[in-house]
């Protein structure tokens, strides 16, 4: 499980004590360019999903949104999905997704949504052998009827 096994009220403030001060690194990097921080990352049979929570509903700012669209341009296996929401209760109020260098608009999402949209991006990422076996007996089809393959459409 990925609880968060940090107790405040034993071990004190978790961002005072745990968090990198990454602003140490600040005077390592020309111009305006920071070290920014990724809320949570996940790996799937060689597809990364990439989450940040914001507070707004707003644009990303811009150093962000151009490092999100140049990550995601490396691979169509990268996606970062940016969520508003609440970070402390969870209440998600609306979703949006960088993929193939390309951002969304913002749409209107609860977290029961958000959780849909994942559970979707999983089965499409990591397909049963159900799933694979009835792509290639379609595919198989498709290249023996050809031409006629429009005819006749293909339900598998």
């Amino acid at each position: 499980m990925s609880k968060m096994r940090w107790q405040c009220e034993k071990d004190g403030c978790f961002n005072k004590k745990m968090r990198p001060k990454i602003e140490v690194f600040d005077d390592c990097f020309p111009g305006n360019i920071q070290m920014g921080d990724i809320d949570a990352i996940v790996e799937v049979n060689g597809h990364i999903l990439i989450f940040d929570f914001k507070s707004y509903c707003g644009p990303l700012p811009v150093g962000q949104r151009i490092m999100f669209e140049r990550i995601t341009s490396l691979s169509d296996k990268i996606m970062v999905i940016a969520i508003h929401g609440n970070a402390e209760t969870m209440e998600c109020f609306a979703w949006m997704c960088i993929k193939n260098g390309v951002s969304t608009q913002w749409y209107q999402s609860s977290l029961d949504d958000i959780r849909e949209k994942i559970k979707t991006w999983v089965t499409e990422v990591n397909p049963t052998w159900e799933m694979i076996i009835k792509q290639v007996l379609k595919d198989q089809l498709a290249m023996a009827l050809g031409d006629k393959a429009a005819l006749y459409p293909i339900r598998v």
